[in-house]
């Protein structure tokens, strides 16, 4: 009976060895993914809101790798009240707001240089009334903002850039970013909801 018991003992200490083993390895994987995760999220805070920290911006994301420009372009898209506060009109805005949702959702909105070589950026800012008059550097805009400038909140600037190769004026080119609720926000080519 001692034996039986001794043995029975031995094999119970065994199997609780193992599952602490097991159960430990399980948490440690799962802290190492939860750590990934957290690590992996941008902080775009650290770029001031004027055009040196959206250039300092826009080089730092020339030269990450792809699956980072994904976190950071995903950081940049606008949040709901961001939309109230660019745009006028809330009407106006849930329009661009249900336009920009199949935009961000159907994937592939990556801000980056799309050709090898394009290290240099080419950028322009414009105020609502410069894009409603086509003045100054709001000429590099598409025509589309034309049409929705008077919808635009006259408090705000408006970006346009582009990625070339050096002493190009073609290359890979992206609309609209604004600093707004304290960090920059990509608002892909607004007037494209209104104008087909």
């Amino acid at each position: 009976m001692r034996i039986l018991f001794r043995y029975r003992k031995m094999e119970i200490d065994f199997w609780l060895k193992r599952l602490f083993l097991f159960a430990l390895f399980g948490v440690s994987i799962l802290s190492v993914f939860a750590q990934r995760g957290k690590e992996d999220i941008p902080d775009l805070s650290i770029f001031s809101g004027d055009k040196a920290g959206l250039i300092r911006l826009l080089d730092t994301l020339s030269k990450m790798d792809y699956r980072t420009r994904i976190k950071y372009t995903r950081q940049m898209r606008p949040l709901r009240g961001d939309y109230e506060v660019v745009f006028q009109n809330k009407e106006f805005a849930n329009k661009i707001y249900q336009y920009h949702k199949k935009v961000f959702n159907g994937g592939g909105v990556v801000i980056q240089p799309n050709l090898k070589g394009q290290s240099e950026i080419l950028l322009w800012q414009a105020s609502r009334e410069e894009l409603s008059k086509y003045i100054h550097e709001a000429v590099y805009f598409p025509g589309g903002y034309r049409e929705i400038a008077q919808e635009l909140n006259p408090e705000l600037i408006y970006y346009r850039f582009k990625y070339v190769k050096p002493g190009k004026n073609t290359g890979s080119a992206y609309d609209m970013l604004v600093y707004v609720s304290g960090t920059w926000r990509f608002f892909p080519r607004p007037w494209s909801a209104i104008i087909k």
